[in-house]
């Protein structure tokens, strides 16, 4: 899947900032309207990012995210905040234009449960590449 912010005219827009904030309502838009079209195939929703630090950086210009004191997860992957009711994770190591959509361990072994009952196949990850970053 793909989110593209070239869209937005950088030269209408009177600071950096500013654009940083339209780019990051279109990333959480995009992300909301993945889960709700999770929603309408009653899936649950995905409630947990990874993104690299490019995409944080626009992330963080949003009044939804809430920062927190960086914590270390595993090698690469810190604890950033909290994006509505994402968390949301940086992994240092993400191409700078990606965003990995996921469950968190609970909802992630629930939905394994109920594609093994089912015997149907769930994607536990949504790879969302970003175009125009910079």
């Amino acid at each position: 899947m793909e989110i593209d912010l070239t869209q937005i005219k950088s030269e209408l827009v009177e600071s950096q900032y500013e654009v940083s904030k339209l780019k990051s309502s279109i990333i959480i838009s995009e992300l909301n309207r993945i889960n709700l079209e999770n929603l309408k195939i009653s899936k649950p929703c995905m409630n947990f990012i990874i993104v690299s630090m490019s995409i944080l950086n626009i992330l963080e210009t949003s009044l939804y995210f809430k920062p927190v004191n960086m914590k270390k997860q595993d090698d690469c992957l810190y604890l950033a905040g909290h994006l509505g009711h994402y968390e949301c994770y940086v992994d240092l190591t993400l191409d700078t234009n990606l965003i990995l959509l996921r469950y968190d361990k609970g909802t992630s072994r629930d939905v394994k449960i109920t594609s093994i009952l089912e015997d149907s196949c769930n994607q536990t990850q949504i790879q969302l590449e970003v175009k125009g970053v910079y």
